[in-house]
């Protein structure tokens, strides 16, 4: 994400940088140079990714807390919860043991599962809370421009 980031922010800046620096001269009369303005850009869009990735963490795992919290109180979203968990732990184990049995048992060439399992598991670690989790304990990087 840093990467994109960095990427998107370098993209930026330089026609910021030319639009900035024509009105400076039109205006102010004052000698700035075209890297001066850009340095200043950087720090500022820096800063303000720096601080998008840390409250959109913040967000991210409050709204996994809140989930949790809910999962707690409520009967329902219990029951509903691990049937999902149940079903979906189901759908792995016969795409990855089931179904490679069965092919072997009857002697039938089966290409494999491919990426069809990944969005179960995807689906098993965000109910784990595995992607708030690492969030929760990961500190925003400043990404290099």
């Amino acid at each position: 994400m840093e990467a994109i980031i960095a990427a998107v922010i370098q993209a930026m800046i330089g026609p910021i940088a030319d639009k900035v620096l024509q009105w400076h001269q039109d205006d102010n009369k004052t000698s700035i140079s075209k890297e001066q303005i850009t340095s200043e850009l950087k720090k500022v869009a820096m800063s303000a990714a720096t601080q998008w990735w840390a409250s959109s963490n913040d967000a991210t795992v409050k709204t996994f807390d809140s989930f949790q919290q809910t999962l707690r109180i409520t009967k329902t979203a219990r029951v509903v919860w691990a049937y999902f968990m149940v079903s979906q732990i189901t759908f792995i184990v016969w795409l990855e043991l089931g179904i490679p049995f069965l092919a072997w048992k009857w002697e039938v060439h089966y290409p494999g599962v491919g990426s069809l399992d990944t969005w179960a598991m995807a689906a098993v670690l965000a109910c784990l809370g595995l992607g708030p989790l690492v969030l929760k304990h990961s500190q925003p990087e400043v990404p290099k421009v």
